[in-house]
């Protein structure tokens, strides 16, 4: 299969658009992969949405991708939004489970006849269940599957019904080397299987503003140093042991942590200190401003569960290396699979909010040191653009 010749079809069962960084993980993707496929397309539901989501219009300006591919919306039929967040009530078991499966149900429907239109090429998706009732349903002998992996299930019976489901597939696609090594410990080839972790928006991190400058636009003072955390609030994404460390950090230091919603933000905003700004979910291109204002990046990931400590490929990191600021970061296989302790990063014991000041208090009078991690970084960043990621995954595609 050239690229020529091929359709590339992602299904996503996202709401678009959203918070969530796997859906600009998704929009990030289809940019890039429109540049080494033809017909790039993604096929997502029609959601109810929040209402600062639903304020947004130019899903591509949003995003920060050109319309370099289409976006196919589908229906659904969808209660999520009412039983969690609208009626309270409903927000507990079974009524959200249920509300959940019967959206994904009535998707599936909607996206198998929709795909049954299609012709030949690439079908992407992260969604296991979606993605296998596409291939079961279709007669077609001119069709790829691939399955992009980034977390695995837990229960046994779970994983025995995901490894059945992913033997279905021509290729899959994981983050992490730990997600690779259940594969292949679960019998599957090595070439069946890569290793693409994520990345970030060279075009938008190769155009930032300066520090000193990122600084006057937010109004930042001159004599602080500012750490600086965004992502999601999640308890495994380690926030509160950023907010444990504040209480003790010198008072030189100012620290931004940007991107809660709902309840998480809520959560950090009553546990944070004077010396912390908690600023709710922004775009990638405001919160990039922050980035590039920042003395140092902070990655503090749990290393309490496998979702964070071996299976995340955090795009904070990529984009973090692309600002070129020195990073301090848990020590745990997802992280130290990409940063290296002295090298490119400091990287601390994971949940322990001394090693955090200790690292910072270090960084702030060893202004050498870092310089030198924030450079390296930088140069070791070049490796990790969508860009490089979608012909990496182009090539696996076509030529194994």
């Amino acid at each position: 299969m050239t690229s020529s010749a091929t359709h590339f079809t992602i299904l996503a069962n996202i709401r678009m658009p959203s918070e969530k960084a796997h859906v600009l993980q998704t929009m990030q993707m289809a940019d890039a992969f429109s540049k080494v496929f033809d017909h790039v397309q993604i096929i997502y539901s029609r959601r109810a949405n929040t209402a600062a989501m639903e304020k947004i219009v130019d899903l591509y300006e949003y995003y920060g991708v050109g319309e370099t591919f289409r976006l196919i919306g589908l229906p659904s039929i969808d209660a999520i939004k009412r039983a969690s967040l609208d009626w309270s009530f409903f927000n507990r078991f079974p009524f959200i489970q249920i509300a959940h499966l019967v959206q994904l149900l009535s998707f599936t429907l909607n996206s198998m006849l929709y795909v049954a239109t299609l012709g030949g090429g690439v079908i992407f998706s992260r969604d296991l269940l979606l993605l296998v009732a596409i291939k079961f349903a279709s007669l077609r002998k001119d069709r790829t599957y691939v399955f992009e992996v980034h977390t695995l299930p837990r229960s046994s019976f779970s994983r025995w019904l995901h490894l059945w489901a992913a033997r279905r597939f021509d290729h899959i696609v994981v983050i992490s080397d730990a997600i690779s090594e259940f594969y292949l410990q679960a019998g599957f080839q090595p070439s069946k299987i890569l290793i693409a972790r994520d990345g970030f928006n060279e075009g938008l991190f190769s155009s930032l503003p300066s520090k000193s400058v990122a600084q006057l636009q937010i109004g930042i003072p001159k004599n602080c140093l500012v750490a600086v955390y965004a992502g999601h609030f999640y308890p495994w994404k380690g926030v509160d042991t950023l907010l444990e460390a504040s209480f003790s950090m010198d008072n030189k230091w100012f620290m931004y942590l940007i991107g809660g919603t709902g309840r998480d933000l809520e959560r950090v905003r009553a546990g944070a200190a004077d010396n912390v700004c908690v600023l709710e979910h922004m775009s990638q291109l405001e919160a990039s401003r922050y980035l590039a204002a920042a003395d140092v990046l902070l990655i503090p990931n749990t290393g309490a569960e496998a979702i964070s400590s071996l299976y995340t490929s955090p795009l904070k990191l990529f984009e973090y290396m692309a600002v070129g600021r020195p990073i301090i970061a848990s020590n745990v296989q997802a992280i130290s699979s990409v940063l290296t302790h002295e090298v490119d990063a400091l990287l601390v014991p994971p949940d322990n909010p001394n090693a955090i000041v200790a690292a910072l208090e270090r960084l702030s009078y060893d202004t050498t040191l870092a310089k030198r991690l924030g450079t390296t970084a930088s140069l070791r960043a070049r490796e990790f653009t969508w860009g490089q990621r979608a012909v990496r995954i182009k090539r696996f595609i076509t030529e194994c």
